[in-house]
């Protein structure tokens, strides 16, 4: 299993064995929905001077998650949230 931001989501292993998931499908990224500048803007603030603890943050609308993606990357932990998962 592995964790992203609290939510537990099973390895791309158990995914194969309980469904007729394919590679692709299991290894595509998120895709952002929001245009680009939004998610380096977002990644630049928060960033600041590079001093800032990194908390807890809320992603809505998260959208495929592309931007909780990069967050995780920089350390944030993150929940996300969407009318439309």
């Amino acid at each position: 299993m592995k964790n992203f931001g609290g939510t537990i989501a099973p390895d791309a292993e158990q995914t194969r064995e309980s469904s007729n998931t394919t590679n692709a499908e299991i290894e595509r990224e998120a895709v952002p929905l929001a245009h680009e500048a939004i998610h380096e803007t977002v990644a630049r603030i928060l960033a600041g001077d590079g001093q800032r603890e990194r908390g807890l943050l809320l992603d809505v609308p998260a959208g495929e998650g592309a931007l909780a993606a990069r967050l995780l990357g920089a350390g944030f932990e993150v929940r996300c949230c969407d009318l439309y998962p």
